[in-house]
């Protein structure tokens, strides 16, 4: 403990006198020469230091206390992200207690937070800890969790801000501040205690005896400030460092002060950075800086009653090399250590062979000090302090109250031969006879005085290279000539370009990753890794100007710098694919048809069509991209537009243009929107067969009530005619429509079109009412039996065949239709350019399907999804719509429903979305989201047991995909409070082998899902199992930590698998759900479910 030690009672009142002397004086020498504070033990050294630059994760630890000037890590008390991908992470990092001086330089990894590298991704605010500093307002505007009411009031604190950049942040980086840490109040200046920063160390201990929040909390009366203004003075002497150099405080204190340790221990780190003593007499607490004086009292025989006992140094309290350990600033803050005297020294020499030879070491701890000079001097005095450390103890007369410890004394006496020989009062006992014991250190004033020192090498800690500095490449060139092109085996030409390099002359470069994006782009993406000095780059467009880096990457995964080449222009693929052919418009009611013939060629990829509304190529704007061959553009009634096609490879280059198209849409029929008129349409028959068509009918007038035509051109009817058996003329018709004139007016002028062909057998059977069937050479008489059974219902009961080429008619009737080929109606955008159609193996193609009820199923096809939707336009490939007329509260627009189980467990999911955007994106104005609970996938090792309802908690990461998705191993909860918990086990999904979660996914193609190398390493190993983490749901609770209110939060139990009451109502890191009712429990081993709502997710 000895002089730079917290000194509580300085008179000892004793009782009884039987101690011995020699135990007294021997207590004494072990706290005389353990002045300094001992080093500890390596291990509790190396956790010391690190701990202040380290990065904790926390809401309980303890906040240090920073005076002077340190540079410190700090604990993360809040973490949230935001933005599409969390693509945001906000950071606050409480520093220490407030308020201190300032905020200084920021570390981010180790690298100024200023640095280029940073650029744009990267905002930091500072909060000194004033009682009056508000929230910080960009995580209030983020609305992450962080309110107005987030003050930290009397907190130092960082708000920090990162946006995701994967060259740049592998991980959560660690953060570093350089603190001009607490204001102190200055004794010698004024009164009104006004504070200030300050590293004097005398300062800095009485701030912290003072304080209530952290230290000792004693008035300030009970602090003698002129003993603390005299110590001040002396700390704040001027010396020279070294020669040649400017001076520098004698003593000054940057401490971090662990507020988790004892006063005692925090005082005794405070006064070893001032050679303090610290005492107390006559009700106050005072301070001593050891240094040389002169004597304020001469014990002589007088005053020495009895005899006198004398302790010298022995091997075990002095030493030849004292080596010190304090935090140096030119060493990144590091510990960092000195010796005295310096190896190979005369002064080493000399005091080695005062010990016969025999190397006495001591370590000593400066944890307050960061200058090496002055740390330099603490070791220099405390090796001399050693080595002159005579103790001696003897009873006086009462006059040795006159004296206080600290205080220089000289003893003359005969025994020892001593003539004014000085010491330093140790210890002070009065006696109830009224003696006093007095116990005296040796006291030399020659080994206090400031010596220059030698100036400090700047050596380096190492002449090994940095592992996580990796060289880079050099000489990148990229190559994009014809040359490079790949042809595949289907004909594609793939275009790429050849990248080559220089290796780095890092010898532990692995690996080197070269990346590629649009000159017009910000993002690089498209990684290709390297073992050598080149690869192959694709997947851009020709005629495009690309920019092109590549990185060496260590085998410790470090990277070098980016080497980058930019503004490359690929070249395009030589062989032009052939030209759209064909290219036709036709009009439509409000819109235009376009039809054309693709080109043959093995690489076509797609058409691009352009359009304008004048034939004017160069002004026309991209309409639409496909590989079908016909298209309907929706324009509207009566609007011209012109059209180009030409055709792209899969390498992307263009065919020329094709030839023009051009039509005009024809409007729908008007009706007056304010009074409907009714409208009627229909077919007249020529009554007369004919190789050639008739003239187009006409009629003034047609009835709506009876459907009667008035002066409808003669050999027009409305009935059709009766075939002659075997004619091989044509039957001729006419498609008509009226609307009324006026509304309700009952009549209107109908139009007919030009008459086309209706009937056109060959060979054709036909039936009629009368009583024979032919087929135009034979005749068979049925004898009326025909129109009323017999043959009628013979032929009703069979199968007819009708041998011809089509049927052509207005409405066919059947109970089935049957197609050996191919089934087909309408033009539209099937294969074969029509609105519906059945191929032969049953592959349905439709322009849409409206009314009714549609289902698919897939019972006899196992290979197949019952419904597919797939799109290459600008539209969903699977749209769901409610009309808003809908009156049903039941109806929804797409809904999916899982029946499959194994006993009562679910299999199979009810909806999946994959894309490369959002898997689920809610659009809505409404609710987004109805009854909601959120379960996470996890892996449970099989040799672990977890039931469905325990609660788990991670384990490891075994699995990583993008941003979005991580997989962990999981196990049952086993202790309470567990901050890693996770939530509750709601379904065992069987072996990871017979699963595929997202997690482990490589890419979805359109042959199916392809997983990861990860995953066939480990499939065996693992169950995959779902569990619950936000939302709603039930939770298995013990009664360990009593009974549950609704809006109580639930931890992990010491029951495994189970919840308890979390003993407060703050949201933690080990808060797994909030109580949604009020359970009552009959025992603490009681357990019971309780609905609630997940908060882990």
């Amino acid at each position: 403990m000895g002089l730079f030690s917290f000194i509580g009672d300085i008179f000892d009142f004793v009782g009884d006198v039987g101690q011995s002397i020699i135990d007294v004086v021997v207590d004494t020498i072990s706290d005389i020469i353990g002045w300094f504070i001992d080093i500890p033990d390596m291990d509790d050294l190396e956790n010391q230091y690190k701990g202040v630059l380290v990065n904790k994760q926390s809401n309980i630890a303890a906040r240090p206390v920073v005076y002077g000037q340190r540079k410190v890590g700090g604990t993360r008390v809040f973490m949230a992200t935001s933005g599409d991908d969390n693509t945001y992470l906000y950071i606050i990092l409480d520093l220490c207690e407030g308020e201190v001086h300032s905020i200084g330089d920021i570390y981010i990894n180790d690298i100024i937070s200023t640095d280029s590298k940073f650029s744009g991704l990267l905002s930091i605010a500072k909060y000194v800890g004033t009682d009056s500093q508000t929230a910080d307002s960009t995580f209030v505007a983020a609305n992450i969790g962080w309110t107005n009411d987030h003050r930290l009031r009397g907190v130092a604190y960082l708000a920090v801000r990162l946006k995701w950049d994967q060259e740049t942040f592998s991980g959560i980086p660690t953060i570093h501040a350089i603190v001009q840490g607490r204001k102190v109040y200055d004794t010698r200046t004024s009164a009104t205690a006004t504070t200030a920063l300050s590293s004097n160390p005398a300062l800095c201990l009485r701030d912290y005896l003072t304080n209530t929040r952290y230290g000792k909390g004693l008035a300030a009366s009970f602090i003698d400030d002129t003993l603390f203004s005299a110590a001040a003075n002396k700390c704040d002497a001027l010396v020279t460092s070294y020669s040649g150099s400017g001076t520098q405080k004698i003593f000054e204190c940057n401490a971090v002060v662990n507020t988790e340790k004892t006063l005692l221990a925090n005082t005794k780190s405070l006064l070893s950075s001032m050679r303090g003593l610290m005492l107390y007499r006559q009700g106050l607490y005072g301070l001593i800086v050891e240094d040389q004086g002169n004597s304020t009292f001469s014990f002589n025989e007088s005053h020495i009653i009895g005899g006198i006992s004398i302790k010298s140094e022995s091997k075990k309290t002095k030493f030849n090399r004292i080596i010190a350990t304090f935090p140096n600033p030119d060493a990144n803050w590091q510990m960092d250590q000195i010796e005295y005297p310096v190896a190979g020294s005369s002064e080493e020499s000399g005091y080695l062979t005062e010990d016969g030879g025999v190397e006495l070491v001591k370590q000593m701890d400066l944890p307050s000090t960061t200058n090496i000079y002055t740390a330099k001097d603490m070791a220099e005095m405390a090796l001399k302090r050693s080595r002159n450390a005579l103790v001696t103890s003897f009873k006086s007369t009462s006059e040795a109250l006159n004296v206080s410890i600290g205080d220089i004394v000289d003893v003359t006496h005969g025994t020892p031969s001593w003539t004014a020989k000085t010491f330093r009062v140790f210890k002070l006992g009065l006696n109830s006879n009224g003696t006093v014991d007095v116990t005296l250190i040796e006291h030399q004033d020659s080994i206090y005085p400031w010596s220059t020192k030698t100036e400090a090498d700047n050596i380096p800690d190492t002449n090994l290279p940095d592992p996580f500095s990796v060289a880079p490449a050099t000489s990148l060139s990229v190559n994009v000539g014809s040359n490079n092109y790949l042809v595949q085996t289907d004909g594609t030409v793939l275009v790429r370009a050849a990248v080559t390099w220089t290796a780095s002359v890092d010898q532990f470069v692995e690996r080197y990753v070269v990346q590629w994006k649009y000159a017009s782009d910000s993002a690089y993406s498209n990684d290709v890794v390297s073992l050598g000095t080149s690869a192959f780059i694709s997947g851009f467009k020709t005629g495009e100007s690309i920019d092109v880096r590549v990185k060496a990457v260590s085998a410790i995964g470090a990277s070098s710098a980016q080497l980058i080449v930019s503004a490359t222009t690929i070249t395009a693929h030589a062989t032009a694919p052939g030209v759209v052919t064909s290219l036709s418009a036709a009009a439509k009611q409000g819109s235009i048809e376009l039809t054309w013939v693709n080109p043959t060629n093995a690489d076509f990829s797609y058409v691009q069509i352009n359009r304008h509304t004048s034939n004017n190529q160069a002004a026309s704007s991209l309409f639409l991209r496909t590989s079908n061959t016909s298209v309907i553009d929706q324009v509207g009634e009566g609007l011209a537009r012109f059209y180009w096609a030409r055709a792209f490879n899969r390498s992307g280059v263009a065919s020329a243009w094709s030839a023009t198209a051009t039509a005009t849409s024809a409007s729908y029929p008007v009706a007056a929107a304010a009074d409907p008129k009714i409208a009627h349409n229909g077919v007249v028959y020529y009554d007369v067969n004919q190789a050639s068509a008739p003239s187009t009918p006409s009629s003034s007038a047609y009835n709506f009530s009876t459907g009667a035509f008035t002066s409808l051109t003669s050999g027009w009817s409305t009935t059709p005619p009766v075939l002659d058996i075997g004619a091989s003329n044509k039957y001729w018709s006419s498609a008509w429509s009226v609307v009324e004139g006026t509304s309700g007016g009952g009549t209107g002028s109908p139009a007919f079109l030009t008459p086309v062909a209706q009937f056109s057998f060959d060979g054709v059977v036909t039936f009629t009412n009368g009583t024979t069937v032919t087929d135009g050479t034979n005749t068979v008489t049925t004898s009326g039996l025909l129109a009323s059974g017999g043959a009628a219902a013979d032929i009703n009961a069979n199968s007819t065949t009708i041998n011809g080429g089509k049927i052509t008619t207005g409405t066919v009737t059947a109970d089935v239709v049957r197609a050996n080929t191919e089934l087909s109606a309408g033009t539209g955008n099937t294969p074969n350019s029509k609105a519906f159609e059945v191929n032969a193996a049953g592959v349905v193609w439709t322009d849409g399907i409206i009314g009714g009820i549609f289902a698919g199923n897939n019972l006899y096809v196992s290979t197949a999804p019952a419904v597919t939707g797939t799109t290459r336009q600008a539209h969903p490939a699977l749209l769901g719509q409610v009309s808003s007329i809908n009156a049903s509260t039941s109806a929804h627009a797409v809904r999916g429903t899982n029946s499959y189980t194994t006993g009562s467990r679910v299999q199979t999911s009810g909806l999946i979305g994959a894309a490369n955007g959002y898997d689920f994106y809610a659009e809505g104005a409404g609710t987004n989201y109805g009854p909601f609970t959120g379960a996470h996938d996890c892996l449970v090792a099989n040799d672990e047991t977890v039931s469905i309802g325990d609660l788990v908690v991670d384990v490891s990461c075994i699995a990583r995909r993008g941003l979005s998705n991580t997989l962990f191993s999981v196990e049952a909860s086993s202790s309470a409070n567990q901050s890693a918990v996770l939530g509750v086990i709601v379904a065992n999904n069987g072996s990871l082998s017979d699963r595929q979660p997202a997690a482990f996914i490589e890419e979805m193609t359109e042959d199916g899902i392809v997983m990861t190398d990860d995953y066939e390493a480990v499939k065996n190993n693992y169950q995959l199992m779902a569990v619950n983490a936000v939302g709603e749901g039930q939770i298995k609770v013990i009664g360990e930590g009593g009974d549950l209110a609704a809006g109580d939060l639930i931890v992990t139990s010491s029951s495994a698998g189970r919840g308890m009451k979390q003993s407060d109502d703050i949201v933690r890191g080990k808060t797994v759900a909030r109580s949604r009712e009020a359970i009552s429990f009959s025992s603490s081993t009681e357990i019971k479910t309780v609905a609630c709502i997940y908060l882990c997710g």
